[in-house]
């Protein structure tokens, strides 16, 4: 018998998903489940990421982070989350290499991935920075010849 109270703690292994085009949030979790991302939570936002990644850190593991996006750009939102965990892989989507995005890098950022996200790419960035998100059986990915060939839900996932 034990005595007192007890806490568990339940870590998800969350991938952060900040993208302000709620198009473009449905095609990244598309493209993150095909990769063998476990769950992805999403923010409609560069401030409701930042808020949601300070409520639910603990099941955070990762963030895909879009630079254009307003009010508050990615840049000033990746700052922000590196300030506040420093350990935190964050992975920057961008249509270009900008040169702000090379800066990123020397700051902390760990990888940039282009737009479209191609889910290839996606998995083998979070595979290098943050292997804690992805099954272990590899998703849809894992399958042999296996390409994203169906589109990715009509529904767009609900973000904060």
């Amino acid at each position: 018998m034990f005595g007192g109270t007890h806490t568990i703690f339940l870590i998800v292994c969350a991938l952060l998903v900040i993208d302000d085009e709620a198009v473009i949030r449905q095609t990244i979790v598309w493209a993150a489940k095909w990769a063998g991302v476990k769950e992805t939570l999403v923010a409609s936002s560069g401030q409701a990421g930042i808020d949601l990644y300070k409520y639910r850190r603990l099941e955070i593991d990762a963030v895909l982070l879009d630079y254009n996006m307003e009010p508050m750009m990615g840049d000033e939102v990746f700052r922000i989350l590196h300030k506040i965990d420093p350990e935190l892989p964050i992975i920057m989507l961008s249509g270009h290499g900008r040169s702000v995005e090379k800066q990123l890098l020397l700051e902390g950022l760990k990888t940039y991935i282009p737009k479209p996200v191609d889910q290839v790419a996606l998995r083998a960035a979070l595979q290098k920075f943050a292997p804690n998100v992805l099954t272990t059986s590899g998703g849809m990915a894992a399958v042999k010849g296996n390409t994203p060939s169906v589109p990715p839900p009509k529904t767009p996932p609900k973000a904060l």
